[in-house]
C-alpha cells in the first residue's frame, strides 16, 4: 500500500508540472527551429511517433518558416501551428519535377497516407514561382481528413487535393485557399465552411468526383469566391454532386455553371456519367447581380430538405461528425483477478498518468489499452462491483476521444 501511495504521488506531480509547462495547450512533441522544443523539425517529430500507433499524437509547431516537405503515414496525427500566420511550412515544389525525379516524401508539400489528420492553425506554401502548372501543396490518400484555420497558399493547380474516392471524407473550415485550375479537388464526401477562394487564372477553381457511392458530395457553405477576371466556379470530369450555399462572389466570376468537362475531339477521354448532372445552389450572391443559374435550384434535389439540414454531418451521411463527435462514456467493466477492465463507446488517447477513482473512494491506476476502446487499470485494493456500480470519476491525467474532430472531447466521469 505504501509503494503505491508514493507511485501515485510521483504520478500525480509529474502529470501537475507537465501540463502547467504545456500552458493549456496539450502537446506530445514539439517542434522549435531555436532547439527549444523537443525536436527542430516536422519530419523528426513525425518519426518519433510510434509506427504501431492507435491513439491521437499531436505535434505543435512553434513560430517559424519551416523549408521542408513532409509525408504522413501515422493516423490519429495532429499538427497544429502556434499561430496561423508565423508558422509556415513550405516548399518548391512542381508536380512534373517530383515525377522526374521522385523523392520518398511525395510530391506535395504536406503528403497524408493516414487517417483521422487534423492540419490546423498554420500556413502551408508551396513557394513554385510560375502561375499555372500542377503544384500540390496538400495530396492527400487517406480519410477522415480535418484541415482548419489555415492559409493554403499556392500559384499552382490542385493546391488541395484529397483522392480518396471510396472512403474518403474531407472537413475544411475557417481556410484561405488560392492557386489556378481546379485548386480545391476532392474526391468522395467534402465539407467545406467559411473559406476563401482565390482563383489565380481564368479557369475553374472547385472539382469534385463522386464515383463510387451515389451519395458522394462537395458541399461549400458560407465561403466567399474572388480572382481574376472570368474565373470559374468549379467543374468535374466524372459523377459528381456539388452543393454551393450561402456563398458570396465578386463580380469577376464568370458567367459559367458548375459543368461537366468532356472531350469532343478525343471522346475516349470521357468519363462514365451514370448520375447525371447534379449541381445545386442555395442562397448565394454574386457583385453586380445574379446569373440566373446561381438562382436557388435545391428543389431539384428535394423538396424535403431545407440548406440549413446540409451539416457536416449529413455532407458524410453521417459515418463522421467532425463537429458533434460525442464525449467519450463508460459502456461497461469487468472485474479480473488483477485488473478491472473498462469498455468505452469509442477508442480513447490516454494522456498523462491516468487515474479513475471510484465512488468508494478506490483509485484505478491506468496499466495498458492506449488507443483501444478497452482501458486495463490496476486497483489500489481490491474491488468489488458495489464499488464500481455507481461510476466513476477521473482525477488525473486525460481520457480523450481519438477519431477526427473540430475539437477533442474529453472524458469527466461516468454513473453507470
Amino acid at each position: 500500500m505504501n509503494s503505491f501511495k508514493n507511485i501515485f504521488t510521483v504520478a500525480l506531480f509529474s502529470f501537475v508540472v507537465s501540463f502547467t509547462l504545456k500552458a493549456n495547450i496539450y502537446r506530445d512533441i514539439t517542434v522549435a527551429q531555436d532547439g527549444s522544443g523537443d525536436v527542430k523539425t516536422i519530419t523528426e517529430a513525425i518519426n518519433k511517433i510510434p509506427s504501431d500507433n492507435f491513439q491521437r499524437y499531436v505535434i505543435y509547431v512553434k513560430n517559424g518558416v519551416y523549408n521542408e516537405k513532409i509525408r504522413i503515414e501515422k493516423d490519429y496525427l495532429t499538427i497544429k501551428g502556434e499561430s496561423r500566420d508565423k508558422t509556415v511550412i513550405q516548399f518548391n515544389q512542381l508536380k512534373n519535377d517530383w515525377i522526374a525525379k521522385k523523392d520518398y516524401e511525395g510530391p506535395a508539400v504536406v503528403n497524408i497516407h493516414a487517417d483521422d489528420v487534423i492540419i490546423e492553425n498554420l500556413t502551408l506554401k508551396n513557394t513554385m514561382p510560375k502561375v499555372g502548372p500542377t503544384a500540390y501543396v496538400i495530396y492527400g490518400t487517406g480519410t477522415r481528413t480535418i484541415i482548419q484555420n489555415c492559409d493554403i497558399l499556392n500559384n499552382g493547380a490542385n493546391t488541395v487535393t484529397l483522392v480518396d474516392d471510396n472512403t474518403g471524407m474531407y472537413y475544411l473550415n475557417n481556410c484561405l485557399i488560392e492557386g489556378t485550375v481546379d485548386f480545391m479537388k476532392a474526391m468522395g464526401w467534402c465539407y467545406i465552411n467559411n473559406c476563401q477562394f482565390f482563383q489565380k487564372e481564368a479557369i475553374a477553381s472547385l472539382w469534385h468526383a463522386g464515383i463510387n457511392n451515389p451519395n458522394q458530395k462537395m458541399v461549400i457553405n458560407n465561403s466567399t469566391f474572388d480572382g481574376v477576371e472570368h474565373f470559374f466556379i468549379g467543374r468535374h470530369h466524372y459523377d459528381a454532386q456539388m452543393f454551393v450555399l450561402n456563398c458570396h462572389f465578386t463580380e469577376k466570376l464568370a458567367d459559367l455553371a458548375l459543368y461537366r468537362k468532356t472531350y469532343d475531339k478525343k471522346p475516349e477521354k470521357n468519363k462514365p456519367y451514370i448520375f447525371g448532372d447534379r449541381h445545386y445552389y442555395y442562397n448565394c450572391k454574386r457583385d453586380g447581380g445574379n446569373y440566373e443559374w446561381l438562382n436557388n435550384n435545391l428543389s431539384e434535389f428535394s423538396s424535403k430538405i431545407k440548406a440549413d439540414d446540409m451539416t457536416s454531418s449529413w455532407t458524410f451521411d453521417n459515418q463522421w461528425k467532425p463537429e458533434y463527435q460525442s464525449t467519450p462514456k463508460i459502456t461497461d467493466y469487468k472485474i479480473t483477478d488483477k485488473n478491472i477492465m473498462i469498455s468505452f463507446d469509442q477508442p480513447i488517447t490516454v494522456r498523462g498518468n491516468v487515474i479513475l477513482e471510484t465512488s468508494t473512494g478506490k483509485k484505478l491506476v491506468f496499466s495498458k489499452g492506449k488507443g483501444r476502446q478497452i482501458l486495463s487499470f490496476i486497483p489500489d485494493q481490491s474491488c468489488t462491483k458495489s464499488d464500481l456500480k455507481s461510476g466513476f470519476k477521473l482525477i488525473s491525467g486525460e481520457l480523450a476521444s481519438t477519431s477526427a474532430s473540430c475539437t477533442t472531447p474529453l472524458f469527466k466521469s461516468s454513473i453507470k
